[in-house]
C-alpha cells in the first residue's frame, strides 16, 4: 500500500476534532464536498471506516479513535522536523536550546561559549519556558535541545544526565529550623505538605493547604519562601545565585539530588544537537572533577 498523503490525514484530525464536515471545512478553508471526497478517498485508501455520519450527526467509529493519536503524532513529528530543519539549513545555523530560568546548572552560557569557539556557523538561542515546558518545546520542534531537572515527561525524547547535586531547602531566615546545620524530611513534613512538583512544599494550616498560586518565576518563589508560606527544595547550583538575607538554605538529610539533563528528539541526527550534547557533557565532567578536587 502506499503512503497516506498529509493532507488527507490533516483533513482527518480535523473533522475528528470538530466532528462537523462544516466546520471542520472552515477551519480548513476548503469546500464541505471537497472535504467529504478527501476522507472518502482516505477510508479507500485504508479499508477501512473512520466515521459514522449522517446529515445531522458525525462520529468517529472504532478504527477513527484508534486512528487518531497516532496520526496526531505523526503530524507533529512531521511539522516539528520542518521548523527544525528551517532553523539548521541556512547559512547562518541556529541551535535553539528550553530551558527553564535559572535552572540549567549554570552551564548554558559556558556551552554557548565553547561552541562559538568551535562552531563559529552555529549561533545558540535561548528559549526560555515555564517548569516542565521543555520536553513539549522538544517535541513540537520549537527547540532543538533542552537542559532540564528530572522529572521530566520523557516520550519521545533521547537524554543524558550532565549534573548531579544536592538540593537545599530554602527556609525563612526566622524559622526555627534554620538554627539546625541538617534538616530531616520528618522535620518539614510536620509544617509542611509536598505539592505534585519536585521543588515546592506548601505550609499546613488547620484545614489542609491553600491553593498554592502559579508560580512564575524564581524570585516569586523566593519571595513566598520568605513570606513563609513554602519551603522551595532547590538544586545548590540554583541556591548560590540567590543568597538573600531573608532565606537561609539548609541540606536536608533524605532528600534525593537534583539531576539535571539534556535532553533532544529521539530521532534527531541534527550534527549541531550531537555537538551540544558533547560539549555539554564536556563541561559537566571538568566541573564534577573541579568540585571533587576542591572537596579533597
Amino acid at each position: 500500500m502506499a503512503p497516506v498523503e498529509s493532507l488527507r490525514l490533516r483533513y482527518f484530525v480535523a473533522v475528528a476534532e470538530e466532528l462537523s464536515f462544516v466546520r471542520a471545512s472552515q477551519r480548513l478553508h476548503i469546500a464541505p464536498p471537497a472535504l467529504s471526497r478527501a476522507i472518502r478517498e482516505l477510508e479507500a485508501h485504508l479499508g477501512v471506516k473512520l466515521f459514522d455520519r449522517s446529515s445531522r450527526h458525525v462520529a468517529l467509529t472504532e478504527a477513527g479513535s484508534a486512528l487518531l493519536p497516532d496520526v496526531r503524532r505523526a503530524l507533529q513529528d512531521i511539522d516539528a522536523a520542518t521548523t527544525r530543519i528551517q532553523r539548521l539549513g541556512g547559512p547562518m545555523r541556529r541551535l535553539t536550546v528550553a530551558y527553564k530560568s535559572d535552572m540549567n546548572g549554570g552551564l548554558l552560557q559556558q556551552i554557548g561559549d565553547l561552541l562559538a569557539n568551535e562552531h563559529p556557523a552555529v549561533s545558540v538561542e535561548a528559549l526560555l519556558g515555564g517548569w516542565g515546558e521543555q520536553p513539549e518545546q522538544l517535541r513540537q520542534g520549537l527547540a532543538d535541545v533542552a537542559l532540564l531537572y528530572e522529572p521530566f515527561d520523557q516520550e519521545g525524547l533521547a537524554f543524558e544526565l550532565l549534573v548531579e547535586e544536592p538540593r537545599l531547602v530554602a527556609l525563612p531566615t526566622a524559622h526555627p529550623l534554620t538554627a539546625r546545620d541538617v534538616v530531616s524530611l520528618t522535620q518539614l513534613e510536620a509544617e509542611f505538605a509536598p505539592t505534585p512538583g519536585p521543588y515546592v512544599w506548601q505550609v499546613r494550616t488547620p484545614d489542609g493547604v491553600g491553593t498554592l498560586p502559579r508560580i512564575r518565576d524564581i524570585s516569586q518563589l523566593l519571595q513566598l519562601v520568605e513570606l513563609g508560606d513554602i519551603v522551595a527544595m532547590l538544586p545548590a547550583s540554583v541556591a548560590v545565585r540567590f543568597l538573600r538575607d531573608p532565606i537561609r538554605y539548609r541540606p536536608v538529610a533524605e532528600l534525593a539530588p537534583a539531576r539535571l539533563f539534556t535532553a533532544w528528539p529521539r530521532e534527531s541526527e541534527s550534527a549541531e544537537v550531537a555537538s551540544f550534547v558533547r560539549v555539554a557533557k564536556k563541561l559537566a565532567d571538568t566541573k564534577a572533577k573541579d568540585e571533587t578536587l576542591a572537596a579533597v
